[in-house]
C-alpha cells in the first residue's frame, strides 16, 4: 500500500507497478488499471491482513475480468525490503517462479485453515465457487471450475451448478443495484423546487393547498421513487398468488402466505402508499382480481391435476408390470413413479398459482393494469439451453424468499432517503431558528439511524448519491 513499495520496485527493474496508496483496493482503481492492461498480478505481505487483502483484491478484478496471478513473499518481508534485499534479475525470478492463479492461492490459503474439519472445508469451497461465480465469460468460469474440480476432489457437475446459482444471484443483484444508482441519480441531477414565496404561500393557504414548492417535491419524490415501486409490482405480477412463505392468522396457526399478501401486509404494518398513482392503481387492482374468482379456479385447477395424477400413475404402474421381472423390482419402481407424479403435480399446482395473477392482469379491460402488466411480466433473461442442460440454476421464484422482503426493505430506505432530502432543506432554509435547527438535526440522526437498519436487512451499504 506504500510509497517506498513501489519506489523499491522500480528501483529493481519492476516499473509496472502500483499501489493502492493507504487504502485498500477500490472498484475505481481497478477500472483505471483496466484503461493500460487486463493482466494483474497481486504481490501482498504473507501475514494475516496481506492474505485477507489478497482475497478482498482477487474479487474486485474479477468482477471487472480481470486475468489475475497472486503473489505471497517470503515471510517476514514486504515489496519494499524484498526489492532492496535481492537484485534486479532474482526478483523477476521469484516472480515468475511463484506467482500462481487464484483458484490455486485460495486452495492453499483457506484449506490449510480448514484443516480436516468438514464444516469449515464446505465453507472453504462455497467460498471458491462464489469467488468463481464473480467472473463475467462464461468460458473463463467454465475453465476455473474444472481447475477447481481438480484442486479440491470435488464432482465438476455439483460446482457448475453451484458457480450458476451465485453467478445468478450477482447478476440481478448487479442490475438491481445499477437502476438503483440511476434513480439516485436522475434525482441529484434534477433542478428542486426553490421556497415558496410568500405571496404563494398565502395564496395556497386561502386556497387549501399546499405551497407550490412542497408540490413540486413530491413530484420529484414519486419520479425517484417509481423504480422501487415497480420492483415491488413486477413481483406481484409474475408471482402474485404464489405461496412462498408462511403467516400466522389470528387463532396463531401457521397459514401459508403469497407474495401479493405478504407485500401488501408489510406496507399496510408501515402505512405505505405508493406515490405513483398507476402503480397504486395497479397494486389496488391486483389485490382485488386475486381474490375475485381464485378459490373457484385454484379448486378447478387440484380436480384435473389430481385427475392426471392418477391417470399418469396408472399408465406408468401398467407398463411397470409389463417390464418387470420381479415383485421386488415392481415395488420399487412404483414408489419411484409415485414420487414422480407427485412431483409434477406440485410443478404444476405452483405454476399455475405463479402465473394465475399475471393473466388476469395481462387481459384485464382496465388499458393502464394492461399495458403495466404485459411489461412486468416479461422475463428479462432467457438461460442459454447449453446452460440449463448441464446445470441446475435457481430461477426468481426459487429466490423469493430473498427478493420480496429486500424490494421491500428497498422502498422503504429510498422513502427514508427521500424524506432525508426533504429535511435537509428545511434546515437549510430555517435560518438562524436555533431551536428549530435543533429538532430538524434530531430528525435526521432518526432517518440516517433508520437507514442503518435497513442497510443490514438489505444486505449492502446504502448508496447514497454524489454531491
Amino acid at each position: 500500500e506504500g510509497y517506498m513499495d513501489v519506489i523499491s520496485m522500480h528501483q529493481a527493474g519492476v516499473c509496472n507497478v502500483v499501489a493502492s496508496s493507504g487504502t485498500a483496493l477500490t472498484v475505481e482503481q481497478v477500472r483505471l488499471i483496466k484503461r493500460f492492461t487486463s493482466n494483474v498480478t497481486l504481490i501482498y505481505d504473507s501475514d494475516a491482513a496481506g492474505i485477507k487483502a489478497s482475497l478482498r483484491g482477487i474479487e474486485l478484478l474479477l468482477q471487472d475480468g480481470m486475468d489475475i496471478k497472486v503473489l505471497l513473499l517470503p515471510e517476514g518481508d514486504d515489496p519494499d525490503s524484498f526489492a532492496q534485499s535481492h537484485s534486479s534479475t532474482e526478483v523477476e525470478e521469484y516472480i515468475k517462479a511463484h506467482e500462481t492463479d487464484f483458484i490455486s492461492f485460495m486452495a492453499r490459503i483457506l484449506m490449510g485453515e480448514a484443516a480436516d474439519d468438514p464444516a469449515r472445508r464446505a465453507q472453504v469451497i462455497t467460498r471458491i465457487v462464489k469467488t468463481i461465480a464473480l467472473i463475467p465469460d462464461e468460458i473463463t468460469r467454465r475453465v476455473y471450475v474444472q481447475e477447481c474440480s481438480r484442486l479440491l476432489f470435488m464432482d465438476e457437475d455439483v460446482l457448475r451448478r453451484e458457480v450458476g446459482k451465485y453467478y445468478n444471484e450477482y447478476r440481478l443483484k448487479s442490475r438491481e443495484d445499477r437502476e438503483r444508482r440511476q434513480a439516485f441519480a436522475d434525482y441529484a441531477d434534477e433542478p428542486g423546487p426553490g421556497p415558496a414565496s410568500a405571496e404563494e404561500q398565502a395564496a395556497a393557504g386561502v386556497a387549501g393547498q399546499q405551497p407550490q414548492a412542497q408540490v413540486s417535491a413530491q413530484g420529484k419524490h414519486a419520479k425517484f421513487l417509481r423504480t422501487y415501486e415497480l420492483a415491488i409490482v413486477r413481483l406481484v405480477a409474475k408471482y402474485g398468488n404464489y405461496a412462498f412463505a408462511e403467516g400466522i392468522d389470528e387463532d396463531g396457526n401457521n397459514q401459508p402466505m403469497t407474495v401479493l399478501e405478504y407485500i401488501e401486509a408489510d406496507l399496510a404494518a408501515d402505512e405505505i402508499r405508493f406515490e405513483n398513482s398507476d402503480i397504486a392503481h395497479f397494486l389496488d387492482m391486483a389485490i382485488v382480481l386475486s381474490r375475485a374468482t381464485w378459490n373457484e379456479d385454484i379448486e378447478h385447477c387440484r380436480v384435473q391435476l389430481e385427475e392426471r395424477r392418477r391417470s399418469e400413475f396408472a399408465a406408468g404402474v401398467e407398463e411397470i408390470r409389463q417390464k418387470a421381472t420381479d415383485v421386488g423390482s415392481i415395488s420399487a419402481m412404483e414408489r419411484s413413479l409415485q414420487e414422480t407424479v407427485d412431483a409434477d403435480y406440485a410443478r404444476r399446482l405452483d405454476e399455475f398459482a405463479a402465473t394465475y395473477l399475471g393473466r388476469l392482469m395481462c387481459s384485464s379491460p382496465d388499458d393502464v393494469v394492461r399495458e403495466m402488466a404485459s411489461d412486468l411480466v416479461v422475463e428479462r433473461h432467457i438461460l442459454s439451453k447449453m446452460h440449463t442442460k448441464y446445470a441446475k440454476v435457481d430461477t426468481e421464484q426459487d429466490l423469493l424468499g430473498e427478493l420480496v422482503p429486500r424490494a421491500l426493505h428497498e422502498l422503504k430506505d429510498a422513502i427514508l432517503w427521500t424524506r432525508l432530502q426533504d429535511v435537509r432543506s428545511l434546515l437549510a432554509a430555517c435560518g438562524g431558528d436555533y431551536d428549530r435547527s435543533i429538532e430538524l438535526m434530531k430528525e435526521m440522526k432518526e432517518i440516517e439511524n433508520s437507514r442503518s437498519e435497513l442497510a443490514k436487512l438489505i444486505g449492502d451499504r446504502v448508496i447514497v448519491p454524489r454531491k
